[in-house]
């Protein structure tokens, strides 16, 4: 297994070739307390849920990073450039799924850390939602806490029930 940089001209066909779905039978739900001013999150178990990203159509940039395995590209992550605060988000993190828990997800998230403290950043941050508990789990395993969430970040028509859950993590 290796992690490098993507040269978007060699992998832009592989990368596009990576299955970027999950499937998953738990969900979090949100709570209010009744004073409003706190909230929790609900571990729910319900039927399998099935879902998939888009990846870039055009060269990410600098920031973007392929894992190899087997002689071929199988994960992709990319980071985008610190903004006025010092945070870098992570705006894709990818692997393929037979490919899963080996620890590429892993590696490429570290490759991004990497890259982004070089380039200045003090954290790195990352938008998931409450119905992608793989993701939700990844990122706590790999030292993120919840920083906070948004109920109105999707739209409820094109991803009814879904929340948007921010997670961060210090360089």
């Amino acid at each position: 297994m290796t992690v490098r940089a993507c040269d978007w001209a060699r992998d832009a066909k592989a990368v596009a070739a990576i299955d970027t779905s999950f499937t998953t039978d738990r969900v979090y739900r949100f709570a209010r307390e009744k004073t409003g001013l706190g909230f929790a999150l609900v571990l729910l178990t319900r039927t399998p849920l099935t879902k998939s990203y888009p990846i870039p159509a055009a060269d990410p940039g600098h920031g973007a990073f392929v894992a190899e395995a087997e002689g071929g590209v199988v994960g992709f992550a990319q980071v985008e450039p610190p903004a006025w605060n010092g945070r870098a988000a992570v705006a894709h993190l990818f692997v393929t799924g037979p490919f899963r828990g080996r620890g590429l997800g892993g590696a490429m998230l570290e490759a991004c850390a990497d890259h982004a403290r070089a380039e200045g950043s003090r954290c790195l941050w990352v938008e998931t939602q409450n119905v992608n508990y793989p993701a939700v789990q990844f990122y706590l395993a790999k030292g993120f806490y919840l920083c906070g969430l948004d109920q109105s970040f999707y739209d409820p028509v094109e991803h009814p029930g879904e929340i948007a859950l921010f997670l961060s993590r210090s360089l």
